[in-house]
């Protein structure tokens, strides 16, 4: 998470943003970058129930609908995975087999504008890394989605 707080600067904490999604309602942080632009940050969303026990090595299934307000605020668990060594200093989330969650990062807006949306999908090789490293200079230019999935004997 340091990139993203290098990218921002210190001031005023901004209102936190909620948005409604299909299985509940969500809340984010809105950080302001240096250069002026506020972006909205939604970090650990849930896609799929945790494929663990029953749903291990399964077909991920539908996230399950929540009540009250989900608070996305960092990111959630990596994939497990063996880290290289400089990974082990750099990342701060931990890694489980409870790790299918969606990011989204999005221009500061309230009203009706449209922006066009980046899906990334990070590299590795589907046996290491995590989107968790990843935050674009350009940030919030565009919709940003990133996601977790398993990998290796857990995923592909």
């Amino acid at each position: 998470m340091g990139s993203v707080g290098s990218l921002a600067s210190r001031g005023d904490v901004l209102p936190a943003p909620r948005v409604e999604t299909q299985n509940g309602s969500v809340q984010g942080r809105r950080i302001q970058l240096k250069n002026g632009i506020q972006c909205d940050m939604f970090q650990g969303i849930p896609y799929a129930q945790p494929p663990v026990g029953e749903l291990r090595f399964r077909k991920p299934q539908p996230a399950k609908r929540w009540e009250g307000v989900l608070k996305c605020t960092r990111y959630r668990n990596r994939s497990l995975q063996s880290d290289m060594f400089w990974e082990k200093l750099t990342q701060s989330a931990s890694c489980s087999e409870d790790c299918l969650y969606l990011n989204v990062f999005a221009p500061a807006v309230d009203g009706e504008k449209t922006y066009p949306v980046l899906f990334y999908i990070h590299g590795g090789g589907f046996v290491m890394d995590s989107p968790a490293r990843l935050v674009p200079k350009k940030l919030c230019k565009y919709v940003f989605h990133n996601f977790i999935n398993t990998l290796s004997i857990c995923g592909f």
